[in-house]
Order: C-alpha cells, then structure tokens, then sequence
C-alpha cells in the first residue's frame, strides 16, 4: 500500500509540471477564453518549437493559446479534423495572430472527404502523391483551413512550412509540400507563408550535426535546432503584428468626408489584392496586403477659391484643388473597383519521388491506401 501511495504522488507531480500538462491536456470547452495569438498545429508545436513560438508573443504582453496534436497534418481529416477544431476555438475575432505548422505528416497520400471525390461518395477516396491533382487537391486544402480562420476575424495567418528532416526520402517529399503551402497561403485573403527550412545541409555534414538540431526520429527540432529556425524567423512571425484588423464591409461604417470625396473621385480606386502574396518566403518579413489606395485618407488642403455667386446650386466637385463653375449641378456617383484575386500557379512535384509506404505513417495514425491503390496499378 505504502508503495502505490507513493506511486500515486510520483505521478501526481508528473501531471503538475507545466511541460506534460500542456502537451497531454487542454481546457475543456466552454472554458477556454479568447487570445491575442493562437499557435497552433503537430507534435512540433505542443514541443520545443511551439513554445519558442508562443513565447516569442508573450513576451509582447500578448495573450497566447498554444494547442499541438501529434500525427496531424492537413491531409487527414478523418483522423483528426483541424477544421472542426478550429470552429470549437473561441475569440478567434479578436486574434491578431495564428500561427499554424503541419506538413512533415503529410508525406503520403490526401484522404477526399465524400464531398470532394469524383464520382460522388463512393468515388476514389485517395489521391496519390503520384497523381498529377496532388498539388492542386492539396494546396486547396491547406488554403481552406487558413481562409477559414481569415473569415472568423484573424487578422493575420501565418503558416510555417515544415522544417529539414533527417531522412533524406522524407526530405525529398517535403519540397512539393512546402511549395504548395506557400502558394495556398498567397491565395488566402490574410494568409503568409514563413519559411523554416534551411539546415540540411548542417544536417548532412555529420552524425554529431544531425543530432545536434533534430530529435532520434529526426523529423523534430531539438533545443539547439529551434533555437537556430527562430533565429531566422522571429522577425517575420513579430512583422505579422502590424496587419491591419480586417475591414468591415464598407455599409457598416460611417465614413468621413475626406473617404466620401475619395470616393467620388473620377480617378479608379487601386484593386485589392487578396491575401499576402510571398513570391521570396526567405525575405526579411513576410509580405503585407498593401491597403486599398482608394481608401487611405489624404491630407488634403483647402483650396484658396474667390466667392461668386451663382444662381443654381453648387455642383459637386471632385476633391483636390478646382477652379469654381456655375455649371449645371451634377453629382459624381462613388465607383468601387472589383476587388480581383491573383490565380496561383499550383505547385508542382518535382523530381519523380519514392513511393509512399507504411513506415513513414506517424503512430497512431491509421495506415495510407495499399500501393496498389496509390499508383493505380
């Protein structure tokens, strides 16, 4: 008895470190209160890069709500639906920031909810990474998951494409998975793409490197290995403070004179570009969406323009400096460009990759489709 008593306590204190509560437990729902940033994703993120990242925040005074889920990725949502989690999240208006990082588990082939196969529900379920609509069903994918967090008031996504692994199969695999990352999140209207590979080839230099920045299973970063990504990225992931709020729709503001007069200029407005569109991830920070030109108040000064009288009444005039006229009244009605969306190009594989097999299934996870089923063999 004394023995289990003892037991008891040992594992008593192992549940109070704030390390393993953190990665085994969460709040339950209901309780949970909105945050400033949400640091969300894999095993990577309830580890050692998911708190540098949400330390990083909170030590701007910033309230921050860190979840990882080991074995998940964007390509099985019947093992874990990260799109139903994040409809359980709340305060997601209020977020500035959500950091997202998956991809290393997504090196086989994308399960197709019953919605999105040819042929209906009981069409292919699988699309292999071999299949010339991986890239297209993929980066669709992760650009739903990042525009759905967009839509719920995030002010700014930023994914965090998967870092150097080990073996240099799965390494080879990552490519196609990082470029179809970065272009998902061009599409999205407040989606950045932050890059945090850039090891290999201390990885590749010897055993005691390889040990040195990746875990035994070499797909995770160890203490010193973090410490070397956020160096590259922490003024990237501190640059997404500065986006704007998104914008409410334009019937439910009130605005000022100077946004009227912008407005009725004959002048059209700039298009808005949707999303921030990262054409060099590696660049000092992640590329903003510039603010509608059309939009921005000018500081505009009076003109100086002699009295007259005039019989009608006063036309409208466009802002800036005009000479008066006693033309016939007339009123310039306000002209709104279309906003336009950038197609992305969508990323291709390179190289002709190995194919997948049961050993690259993270634990717990249920296995990919047979080869068979892969290559359609």
């Amino acid at each position: 008895m004394k023995r289990m008593t003892w037991r008891a306590l040992a594992l008593a204190a192992a549940l109070a470190s704030p390390h393993l509560a953190a990665a085994k437990a969460r709040p339950p729902e209901g309780t949970r209160k909105a945050a400033d940033v949400y640091v969300l994703g894999s095993s990577s993120i309830g580890g050692r890069l998911g708190r540098d990242v949400a330390r990083l925040f909170s030590d701007e005074d910033l309230k921050v709500y860190r979840f990882g889920r080991r074995s998940t990725g964007f390509a099985r949502p019947d093992y874990f639906d990260w799109w139903a989690e994040v409809d359980k999240m709340p305060g997601l208006a209020e977020a500035r920031v959500a950091v997202f990082y998956m991809g290393v588990n997504d090196t086989f082939a994308v399960w197709l909810r019953p919605g999105e196969r040819e042929g209906g529900r009981k069409g292919p379920k699988w699309v292999s990474p071999h299949d010339d609509r991986w890239a297209e069903v993929y980066r669709d994918r992760v650009a739903s998951l990042v525009q759905k967090l967009c839509d719920k008031g995030v002010a700014q996504v930023a994914l965090l494409t998967p870092m150097d692994v080990a073996d240099e199969s799965r390494q080879g695999r990552l490519g196609p998975i990082r470029e179809a990352q970065a272009a998902a999140a061009a599409q999205t209207s407040c989606g950045v793409a932050i890059a945090t590979d850039g090891d290999i080839r201390a990885i590749k230099s010897s055993e005691s490197q390889r040990n040195a920045l990746r875990t035994a299973d070499g797909n995770h970063a160890t203490g010193k290995g973090t410490r070397l990504i956020m160096s590259r990225i922490r003024k990237k992931l501190l640059a997404t403070l500065e986006a704007p709020a998104p914008e409410a729709p334009v019937g439910d503001v009130a605005l000022d004179a100077q946004v009227v007069g912008a407005l009725a200029s004959t002048q059209p407005p700039a298009p808005l570009v949707a999303g921030a569109f990262v054409a060099a991830m590696h660049a000092e920070g992640p590329l903003e969406a510039p603010e509608p030109a059309a939009l921005k108040p000018a500081a505009l000064e009076p003109a100086a323009v002699e009295p007259v009288a005039v019989e009608a009444e006063p036309a409208a005039v466009e802002a800036g400096a005009v000479e008066p006229t006693t033309a016939e009244p007339t009123t310039a009605e306000p002209t709104t460009a279309e906003p336009t969306t950038a197609e992305p190009t969508a990323a291709e594989p390179t190289g002709e990759a190995p194919l997948w097999d049961a050993e690259d299934v993270p634990p717990g996870m249920a296995p990919p489709p047979s080869l068979k089923e892969q290559t359609g063999a």
